[in-house]
């Protein structure tokens, strides 16, 4: 179980210099008399404080021309997404197919369409359009009263980020 998690952690398998650290770990804390759960939570600490988990190290190597699966599967939804990839994404990349052209339309395809699409649409938006600012300054109430009352601030959000979501489509 901890080698699952271990691989969805750090988004793609893992490699013997992976799994040394976590059975060192969990072998010691049971050693010292840890239950087998304590020794597991901090085998999960152990993941999660890792640079694998932390950054997006990618495995392949510097000179290659196209990424590896695993890799191309962390930037895609990360770069659409922001978030880790999902077990489709995952699967096909541990099948080799993603780096396949239809196959990488497809996923991207059915990214897009997706709901997770939001928060990459909202992030980009607030850092690039400034939108987390937008009404921030309102004017006064009593020379503007369908400011208020339409909730313009929220609308010109909402268009903004329907229009964007659109052109990415």
């Amino acid at each position: 179980q901890l080698h699952a998690f271990a691989e969805k952690a750090y988004r793609r398998p893992l490699t013997d210099a992976d799994r040394k650290p976590i059975h060192a770990l969990y072998d010691k804390r049971l050693a010292e008399k840890a239950s087998p759960r304590q020794a597991a939570l901090d085998a999960v600490k152990l993941i999660l404080c890792s640079p694998s988990f932390l950054y997006l190290s990618e495995i392949t190597d510097e000179s290659a021309k196209a990424l590896k699966p695993h890799d191309l599967a962390t930037r895609l939804s990360f770069a659409l997404w922001a978030t880790p990839p999902d077990e489709a994404l995952l699967a096909s990349a541990k099948s080799g197919k993603l780096t396949q052209d239809a196959e990488l339309k497809k996923h991207i395809e059915r990214m897009l369409t997706d709901e997770r699409l939001s928060g990459f649409v909202n992030g980009f938006l607030d850092s690039w359009l400034n939108l987390r600012d937008l009404g921030g300054m309102p004017p006064p109430r009593e020379n503007y009263r369908a400011y208020y009352a339409e909730d313009l601030p929220t609308s010109m959000k909402a268009e903004a980020r329907l229009f964007f979501r659109d052109l990415l489509k």
